[in-house]
């Protein structure tokens, strides 16, 4: 019995020896941008514990009007990846100043990129993350259709109302995407409402005739 016991106790013993070795040896990745005075102020997001898209937003919204930083977090290959969520705190009435170049829509399972010239809004597959973005952040300016600068560059993330299921895909293409272009960027990412492309009307003909 005794003999028993002590095989038990050494068994434990090295299970939480092993356990400890992962965790210690656990490998993470962070991505997106975050100030130094929001380090340990992170709020972990987890798809499962929302009902729909809607209700993660107003989450992530009291979050960061509490002057703390949404995060979310995806395992791949052993790694743990944890993307920022950079978003200004709208109930502050603070209009972040940004050019449509600079933007990047991820919705559902596409990628939107949204020109101006000519004004047609371009879209691409998810799977094609990793060369859309490369092209954005690495544009700088030299075509008015694409980024100017990856500083100024936003990654706007959203799924529709009932398809909250689909945020870990688009995150996990996210990393591979990263991987993929190699690049020491701190991207921008903002969860927020999907606004449908809009064309301006054409301006009014000067012809009285």
């Amino acid at each position: 019995m005794l003999f028993r016991t002590f095989r038990l106790v050494l068994a434990t013993m090295i299970l939480v020896c092993c356990r400890n070795e992962q965790v210690k040896n656990e490998v993470v990745v962070s991505h997106g941008r975050k100030d130094s005075g929001m380090v340990g102020k992170e709020v972990e997001l987890k798809t499962n514990q929302f009902i729909d898209f809607r209700s993660l937003l107003n989450r992530v919204d009291q979050i960061t009007c509490n002057d703390s930083i949404p995060i979310i977090k995806v395992e791949r290959d052993k790694v743990r990846h944890i993307f920022y969520i950079n978003l200004p705190c709208w109930d502050d009435h603070d209009i972040y100043d940004y050019s449509q170049s600079n933007v990047l829509i991820i919705h559902n399972d596409s990628i939107e990129k949204r020109l101006i010239n000519p004004w047609v809004n371009s879209k691409y597959p998810l799977n094609d993350l990793g060369i859309v973005l490369e092209k954005d952040l690495t544009n700088k300016g030299r075509d008015a259709n694409w980024s100017i600068s990856p500083t100024k560059h936003i990654l706007q993330i959203s799924v529709s109302e009932k398809k909250l299921e689909l945020l870990p895909v688009i995150f996990s293409e996210l990393v591979e995407a990263l991987e993929q272009i190699s690049l020491e960027v701190e991207i921008r990412i903002w969860l927020i409402d999907y606004l449908p492309h809009y064309i301006p009307p054409d301006p009014p003909s000067l012809n009285n005739n």
